[in-house]
């Protein structure tokens, strides 16, 4: 091999190792776009894209792919408020996505899920999520309750911190059919749904007044960066839908 062959050949591994640690060694994750793409087996794979990380984007995408055993959200539902799963089931999704580019931590200083990114000391949170959850037959009783609930979940999150994005993931139960008596002592809220099909005649009807009632409330003062329906599959020989609203407060700049 003549002599310019083999500078030409040292010259272009060189830019091919200097290309591949630049890439694997920037630690300016608050800066980056990750576009998750599911592949394999249901884990992500984040690919820099460069600019300011969008993470509504992150959670939205997350939110979109979480998964369950069949049945296990109904039951789980039906059951007890779903929150905590969810939550622990989204954080790991997070984490599959983003370690070791940012971290996502569960009950960080009482807050339900965090994501943190590497400061000049330690890390720190990048998006606060505080999740709320209800059966969905309560927004059509009374819903100012609930969304004064949710006020105070963001002015936690911003007594923790004053930079980071701050998200509430609302949550709300609802079965298709009527639930049976004999599962009367075991379905949480069983006299509030009885008393809903009473005076709303239908499952379907509960559940548009109820949404109705929710994107009213939302409106003025949420910004909805997504909802979405989790068929949750089957219990206690009903259908059930997880309904969730990813919101952030709109704040006068």
């Amino acid at each position: 091999m003549a002599l310019w062959q083999i500078l030409e050949t040292l010259k272009t591994q060189r830019k091919a190792a200097t290309k591949k640690q630049d890439l694997s060694g920037r630690q300016d994750v608050g800066f980056r776009i990750y576009s998750a793409s599911l592949i394999g087996s249901g884990v992500y794979k984040s690919n820099y894209q460069g600019g300011r990380m969008s993470w509504g984007k992150q959670l939205k995408t997350a939110l979109e792919n979480l998964k369950f055993e069949t049945g296990e959200l109904a039951y789980l539902s039906l059951t007890s408020k779903p929150e905590h799963v969810i939550r622990d089931r989204l954080a790991f999704r997070l984490h599959q996505t983003l370690f070791p580019h940012a971290i996502v931590a569960r009950e960080y200083k009482h807050i339900d899920l965090a994501i943190l990114t590497k400061g000049e000391k330690q890390y720190e949170p990048a998006a606060l999520v505080q999740l709320k959850t209800w059966s969905l037959f309560t927004f059509i009783e009374k819903s100012e309750k609930q969304f004064a609930a949710i006020a105070d979940d963001d002015r936690k999150c911003m007594d923790v911190s004053s930079t980071a994005e701050k998200y509430c993931l609302l949550l709300s139960t609802c079965p298709s059919n009527n639930i049976s008596m004999r599962y009367k002592t075991i379905v949480k809220y069983f006299s509030g749904w009885t008393r809903a099909l009473k005076d709303h005649k239908t499952m379907n009807e509960i559940e548009r007044q109820a949404r109705s009632r929710i994107d009213d409330q939302l409106s003025p003062h949420w910004q909805t960066l997504t909802y979405g329906p989790i068929p949750a599959g089957e219990a206690f020989e009903s259908p059930v839908t997880v309904h969730y609203w990813l919101v952030k407060k709109m704040r006068v700049r």
